[in-house]
């Protein structure tokens, strides 16, 4: 589920779909490190699961 946040930001970030409603620089960053973190976070808890 994570892993749907990166076509997320890239079609909310690209103008011909979003037109005048799409996402500035500064919000697409944010949401690009946003979706960093949850997918290195979910990566973290299934290595945990799956090695511990």
């Amino acid at each position: 589920m994570p892993f749907a946040g990166i076509p997320l930001v890239v079609l909310t970030h690209n103008r011909k779909v979003m037109g005048p409603l799409a996402n500035r620089f500064r919000t697409t960053t944010a949401a690009c490190g946003v979706a960093v973190l949850v997918i290195g976070l979910n990566c973290y808890l299934v290595s945990q699961i799956l090695f511990n």
